[in-house]
């Protein structure tokens, strides 16, 4: 695991699709680069218990979240037009 100055440890890397930041907090920071979040691209992460989705964010795919058991906060914006089935499924 590598980790991106003092706070912040990358989780997950695949490339053009989804970069995972977790900082002390356990709070998810998308990557700058990406403007939807692919389908299943945090299931089951139970390390997650904030999720702040930025507004570049246009569409949250299917099962995005599905499973992140200790998720309790989800802040979205206002650009977000899609949110896929079953995205936040088995959140607190």
């Amino acid at each position: 695991m590598r980790t991106y100055g003092k706070k912040f440890q990358l989780l997950k890397d695949e490339g053009d699709k989804t970069l995972i930041l977790v900082d002390d907090e356990n709070v998810l920071k998308i990557d700058k680069f990406y403007d939807i979040i692919h389908p299943s691209a945090y299931l089951g992460r139970l390390e997650l218990k904030i999720a702040c989705i930025p507004e570049r964010i246009k569409e949250i795919g299917d099962l995005a979240f599905c499973g992140c058991k200790n998720l309790k906060n989800v802040i979205v914006s206002k650009n977000v037009k899609k949110i896929g089935r079953k995205a936040f499924k088995n959140c607190v």
